[in-house]
């Protein structure tokens, strides 16, 4: 089952048919990638560019690994619940 990783975050987030503590731990960790570029641009200013490009980075390894559990938790609530899985399909997000 290959699911579009780009719109999976978004989806867990807005949909009732993904258990809620899946649907808080991926709200969390978009937060947490966040606050690590925020920081990073912040902690720039007073002690080097080098923060800036490690909260950067740091950013973009915590949204690749949410995307890829968000496209997970999809996956398997679509297994678990077929008219999940028919919604999913109908707005692109499942697609094969």
């Amino acid at each position: 089952m290959q699911i579009d990783k780009q719109k999976s975050v978004a989806v867990v987030g807005r949909s009732a048919a993904i258990p809620r503590p899946k649907r808080v731990a991926v709200a969390l960790w978009q937060l947490i990638a966040s606050l690590a570029l925020i920081g990073g641009v912040i902690y720039a200013f007073f002690a080097g560019w080098y923060w800036a490009l490690l909260g950067f980075i740091t950013m973009f390894i915590i949204a690749k690994a949410n995307q890829n559990t968000a496209a997970n938790f999809i996956a398997e609530t679509a297994r678990e619940n077929p008219v999940f899985e028919a919604e999913m399909r109908r707005a692109s997000v499942i697609l094969d």
